[in-house]
């Protein structure tokens, strides 16, 4: 438990008491204590934690730091009561239990000033018994306006915590008083249509309610009911032309209070029949018999209405009938949008009893991207952040609208009294944006507080259309062209921001194109068939210009890294190389010719060679430092494939892949490695249906965004075909990767790979993965572990054990290194319980380590050395032991601290390849190359047989083995895809076999509820396996999840079963959603869009519609 106090500029202080260890700080929605921008807080700013006892505080990457007692931390910092804590402008203090604040049993989140009363009233009360609701009719489309405007009805009362503590999911919002939710935004182009007073006065009612219940982390006592909820579902399925619409908090939160509601009808009809419920086409009604009947126990109602998920369920029948409906759908969009309705259908215990899962992924994993903005209006250019969150996008109509490319928030337009948009460009910081305008103007947007944008400086120097805009690399000047063929140069330093600088009038046509380099001390512009060169001083003109001059008019040109070279292309297919290091001395030579003119010129990252497209449908490659013979002209490469003219050409930053947008709107790929080998592409993405106007890859290598005008944003998988329905794939590694590791929060996630490099990410609620660590080593490291708390991974490099911290503010921490074992590492391993760390070598010697808050002892706790070398290793989860199994094929168990001896456990016949404890301690399994399980009992470091059956038998060597968290099940995996399924309740029966793998299993985890156990293969695929299904015979039902283009050689699952990460021999990481709130975003986000009302009706008639994607 925290118990912290809370000061503000100009308000009371605050008391607060979490029933948590761990309290996170920062602007995000989702964090403990959600603080304001003007709080001068970062998104994810500072975290709390107690261990053990002690107290802790850790900056998490803030912009403004963190302090304690006014100094500036840089690492996790033991804090006591009564230290002064500094998050931006906010002051926490951590209370001691003599603190001023009350008694624990009257210590409360105090809820905010401007709040309904009636609904702090309701919060404050005891509970009371909830009197059921009258019988509702099924709410209509279109509700027609009533002539009065109800009372608000009183929300259900919230159950107090237990001793006067906030429950630990309580979310505490500091923020200033917020305007009113806006309407969800509208799809470009549509009419913003009239106020229905109706939907304002449900609107006026539903607000407060909705606010209140997101700021005290959305407790189901503040949920609707009743009249009240029967008027907001008939608000959120109402006319969509009628204002106002309901916002994404209001949708949430009516749709969150009809599942609380159903569930609340199923329960009632466990209850000794209470309810007679009647299920009529998915609506439920509900007879009340017994208005005074108190629920005591939901959560008991629901896992005795799991019993009952058979076929004949009407739930899962309706379920069933919604998956075949998306199974139909021969348009791709449409079978996710009908799989999502599917799932949002199968709601309750049921809910993984029907296929509206299996039907949703399988449509999640034939589309290979992700739409992540939709207009009704062409798109015309676009431009992408260097931290690759923020997309900006302007259109047919000059609206310029700025995406968020994870989803986090809404698309925002941002408006200008300017004139319309036609150009726009994020600054590599990520604060500013410019855009051009058709007048001449350029609007500087600042995005420091990204949900709402501020115009600061509307910049007057051109006089025609602004054609062309670019920041220099580090951010200090941008340049402007317009269409006359003029280019100015502004200052981005210090607090001018905006002020002009020079000018450069050598053009005689717009300018298309502009990029600096030497750190804004040269500018290269493009325009008017011209390529120019320019030397910069301060951002004015320094000496001659050099006009890059080439046989025709130019129609392309491209910059290299260094910026000492320029390509130029012309209208009668000559590619010309420019050599400039100083304007003085530029020399040029032809380097390749195309019979067509050329359209578009790039150089390759990472190797010497320059890529040239022209309209003869030739790309070609030519490499620099490889000649055709000595003394002869460079080598180049053709590279076929493309069926229609080219419009665009990209190369991804790490020079991987090499992707051209075509005149059929389609985007083809080539693998940049094997252009000596295969001239094909190796993957077309078809999903436009109008032209591609850009091609934008990442920083990172692992994507490619296109704007098209069809009026789609479009994310691809750049370095994977296939998507597979994944949240997130990542393409980092150039290699295998042998190590992964997840924390058990899911937050973070590291990965080791044969390419020496280790990699480390965080994952944010909706698994959107952000490096925060790259290291690459001399050696390739063999080991690696993440402690389950996601502060510390430990990596063994050779004969050295590096612990790395994940939570420090550092952008480039120093590893802790201990250097105690004299041969390679082979096996690292942390304790459940964050404690021990342990580590062992080729040599058979191992070593434990007591784990504090700033790392490791700097001495073992204690060494063993069993002179053989180490095959398998595991970490009790219950008491300080680990288990070891050698060379020798002995397992054995040993004590973390002092000098007690080995017990032996089992000794196999061949090799062990894996240890395993359960959830509990009590029992450990070890798998081993003789296609033998052995099972054994563990108490207080003493091991036996188990009297029933002490091992499970398969046809060939078994790598992998789970407990499901329930203690029901053990699974275990071998190498010919047959994973079997011992009853540790029944130990006397035969093991019931799951098939469904072609070959190896390489591991395998239960998700926390014991409902799925998920497998990873060799054969390139996972399969979530029913695990219920077990219990009621007959086969159990699997669903694969596909797009790994190699073996999957590790998987983790999050402690919380919200989602799993996997890793195989393509290089490849893969973020997958378990939860069906996670798998319903990810559905959404792939499509960018909602149903729209014919397709509703077409698909649903007489159905009252029922939006699905917030905000969509």
């Amino acid at each position: 438990m925290l118990h912290i106090a809370v000061e503000r500029e100009g308000q009371p202080r605050k008391e607060l008491r979490f029933a948590k260890d761990v309290v996170v700080v920062g602007r995000e929605a989702e964090h403990d204590l959600q603080l304001n921008f003007e709080d001068g807080a970062s998104r994810q700013h500072a975290r709390l934690s107690q261990e053990r006892g002690q107290h802790f505080v850790e900056d998490l990457g803030s912009r403004n730091g963190t302090k304690v007692n006014g100094k500036r931390i840089a690492a996790k910092t033991p804090i006591k009561a009564g230290d002064e804590i500094e998050v931006g402008k906010v002051k926490i203090y951590l209370v001691g239990e003599a603190g001023a604040g009350g008694s624990r049993g009257t210590a409360r989140v105090q809820p905010r000033a401007e709040d309904d009363q009636t609904t702090q009233r309701a919060v404050k009360q005891a509970p009371r018994p909830a009197k059921a609701a009258a019988p509702e009719p099924a709410p209509k489309a279109r509700p027609a306006p009533e002539p009065a405007r109800p009372a608000p009805r009183a929300p259900r009362p919230a159950p107090e915590p237990e001793a006067g503590l906030p429950d630990s999911s309580i979310r505490v919002n500091l923020r200033q008083p917020e305007p009113e939710p806006a309407a969800a935004p509208e799809p470009e182009g549509k009419p913003t249509g009239p106020v229905n007073d109706e939907n304002e006065a449900c609107r006026s009612q539903i607000d407060p309610l909705a606010r209140r219940w997101r700021d005290l982390g959305k407790p189901e006592g503040l949920l609707l009911h009743g009249p009240l909820l029967k008027r907001g579902l008939a608000w959120a399925a109402s006319d969509r032309k009628l204002r106002p619409r309901p916002s994404e908090l209001h949708r949430e939160f009516i749709y969150a209070s009809r599942g609380d509601r159903r569930h609340r009808i199923r329960d009632l009809g466990l209850r000794a029949g209470a309810l007679t419920v009647a299920l009529i086409g998915g609506n439920v009604a509900a007879h009340v018999l017994h208005d005074d009947l108190v629920l005591k126990d939901a959560a008991a109602g629901r896992e005795a209405g799991a019993g009952q998920c058979t076929p004949d369920n009407p739930a899962v029948q309706r379920a069933n009938l919604l998956a075949q409906k998306a199974a139909e759908q021969t348009d791709l969009e449409l079978a996710i949008l009908a799989g999502t309705r599917a799932v949002s259908a199968a709601d309750g215990p049921c809910a993984r009893q029907s296929d509206a899962e299996r039907a949703l992924r399988i449509a999640l994993s034939r589309q290979r991207s992700r739409v992540i903005g939709r207009g009704a209006s062409p798109i015309r250019h676009a431009d992408v952040a260097r931290d690759e969150r923020d997309v900006v996008t302007v259109d047919d109509t000059g609206a310029v609208i700025l995406y968020d490319r994870t989803g986090a928030t809404q698309p925002k337009t941002l408006p200008s009294s300017s004139g319309a948009g036609k150009v726009a460009a994020l600054g590599p910081e990520g604060r500013w944006l410019a855009v051009g305008t058709g007048k001449g103007t350029v609007d500087l947007w600042d995005l420091q507080q990204r949900t709402a944008p501020k115009l600061t400086r509307q910049l007057e120097s051109h006089r025609d259309p602004v054609t062309a805009i670019s920041f220099s690399e580090d951010g200090r000047f941008f340049a402007t062209g317009d269409r006359r063929g003029n280019v100015t140069v502004w200052d981005m330093r210090g607090t001018d921001a905006g002020a002009k600088l020079g000018e450069l009038r050598q053009h005689s046509g717009a300018i298309e194109q502009l990029v600096f380099r030497d750190g804004g001390s040269r500018l290269y512009s493009f325009g008017g068939k011209q390529a120019i060169a320019t030397d910069l001083q301060d951002g004015r003109k320094k000496g001659k210009q050099l006009n890059l001059a080439i046989g025709g008019d130019a129609t392309a040109f491209a910059v290299n890294g260094e910026g000492d070279e320029v390509v130029v292309g012309d209208s009668i297919g000559q590619v010309v190389r420019w050599r400039v290091r100083t304007l003085a001395r530029a020399q040029q030579d032809a380097l390749a010719s195309h019979t067509g003119a050329v359209v578009d010129l790039a150089f390759l990252p990472g190797a010497r060679a320059v890529l040239s497209l022209g309209t003869d449908k030739q790309l070609i490659v030519t490499e620099l430092d490889q000649m055709m013979r000595e003394g002869s002209e460079p080598l180049r490469v053709g590279l076929r494939g493309l069926q229609a003219e080219p419009k665009a050409l990209a190369a991804d930053p790490t020079g991987r892949r090499i992707a051209v947008a075509a005149q059929d709107n389609k985007i083809y790929v080539w693998d940049a490695a094997q252009r000596h080998t295969s001239a094909q592409p190796v993957v077309v993405f078809d999903e436009h249906v109008d032209t591609i106007e850009s091609v934008l890859p990442s920083y990172d290598g692992n994507s490619l965004l296109s704007a098209s005008a069809d009026g789609t944003l479009r994310l691809w998988p750049l370095q994977n075909a296939d998507a597979g329905g994944a949240l997130a794939v990542l393409s980092d590694h150039r290699g295998p990767i042998t190590g992964l590791g997840l924390s058990s929060d899911g937050g973070r996630m590291v990965s080791l790979g044969q390419d020496k490099a280790l990699r480390a990410w965080r994952l944010d609620n909706r698994g959107t993965p952000r490096r925060i660590l790259e290291r690459t080593f001399e050696q390739a490291p063999q080991a690696l572990a993440v402690s389950p708390d996601g502060v510390w991974a430990a990596v063994g490099v050779e004969r050295q054990l590096l612990i790395y911290s994940l939570s420090g503010s550092e952008r480039e921490p120093k590893p802790i290194e201990r250097a105690q074992h004299d041969d390679l590492i082979s096996h690292v391993a942390f304790s459940p319980d964050n404690r021990w760390l342990v580590s062992a070598d080729f040599s058979g010697a191992i070593n434990t380590w007591s784990m504090k808050s700033d790392g490791p002892e700097d001495s073992p706790a204690r060494g063993v050395a069993l002179g053989r070398s180490i095959t398998a290793l595991a970490v009790s989860p219950s008491s300080p032991y680990f288990a070891v199994a050698a060379a020798d094929n002995r397992v054995t168990l040993w004590p973390m601290t002092g000098n007690g001896g080995e017990q032996q456990v089992v000794q196999h016949e061949k090799s062990v390849l894996s240890l395993t404890f359960s959830g509990g301690g009590d029992l450990l399994v070890s798998t081993s190359d003789d296609a033998r399980a052995i099972l054994r009992t563990v108490d207080k470091g003493k091991t036996a047989e188990l009297p029933e059956r002490s091992a499970v038998a398969h046809d060939s060597r078994v790598r992998a083995a789970a407990f499901s968290p329930d203690k029901r099940w053990l699974a275990t995996g071998s190498d010919d895809g047959v994973i079997n399924m011992t009853d540790l309740k029944n130990m006397t029966e035969r093991s019931k076999p799951l098939k469904g793998h072609e070959t190896a299993i390489t591991a395998l985890f239960f998700e926390p509820g014991s409902e799925l156990l998920v497998s990873a293969s060799a054969d390139k695929t996972l399969r979530l396996w029913l695990v219920d299904d077990l219990s009621r015979g007959g086969e159990v039902r699997s669903i694969p999840l596909t797009g790994h283009a190699g073996p999957v050689s590790a998987m983790r699952v999050d402690g919380t079963g919200r989602l799993l990460a996997s890793s195989g021999a393509d290089g490849a990481l893969r973020v997958w959603p378990l939860k069906h709130d996670l798998l319903i975003a990810l559905a959404c986000r792939t499509v960018g869009r909602d149903f729209s009302d014919d397709e509703w009706s077409t698909l649903y008639p007489g159905e009252p519609i029922e939006p699905l994607c917030e905000g969509k």
